[in-house]
């Protein structure tokens, strides 16, 4: 597993994260869900689904930079 990988599973795990924003993060991006299908899954609109997994991205984005330096950068470029 690569550097980036691991910072963000430490991410998901540790208390850095709200719990909507891990669950999301889950669905859409290491589930690959849609988001009409994370909505259904999580009982939430679409635009809850939409605002919090960019809220999140935010955040991760702005964890990892600071603990990797530019790594994250080019990592979540084309998120």
């Amino acid at each position: 597993m690569n550097e980036f990988y691991e910072q963000l599973l430490y991410l998901l795990t540790s208390r850095h994260m709200k719990q909507s924003y891990r669950e999301v993060i889950v669905f859409r991006a290491l589930m690959d869900m849609s988001v009409k299908d994370t909505a259904d899954a999580l009982g939430w609109t679409a635009v809850r689904v939409n605002v919090t997994y960019h809220r999140a991205l935010k955040l991760i984005r702005k964890l990892l930079s600071t603990q990797m330096g530019g790594v994250l950068q080019h990592e979540l470029a084309n998120t």
